[in-house]
């Protein structure tokens, strides 16, 4: 994934899922707070972005779904 700030947005440019991930959702920005879901099967992966200092931030979260 690439992203990159615009200001105090945060914007994904590009993203691309693991082998046998799917791309769930994607929240591309500029936003606060830009963010994208993978999923397989029951696990899902979100990165969300924000801008610190002018550089993007990833937080990731694992979690199942059902």
């Amino acid at each position: 994934m690439v992203a990159e700030c615009r200001g105090d947005s945060a914007y994904l440019v590009s993203w691309s899922p693991s082998g046998g991930y799917v791309v769930d959702e994607v929240e591309r920005g500029p936003a606060e707070d830009a963010k994208v879901r993978f999923a397989n099967g029951e696990q899902r992966v979100t990165i969300e972005i924000r801008c610190s200092g002018g550089r993007p931030v990833a937080e990731v979260e694992a979690d199942e779904h059902d």
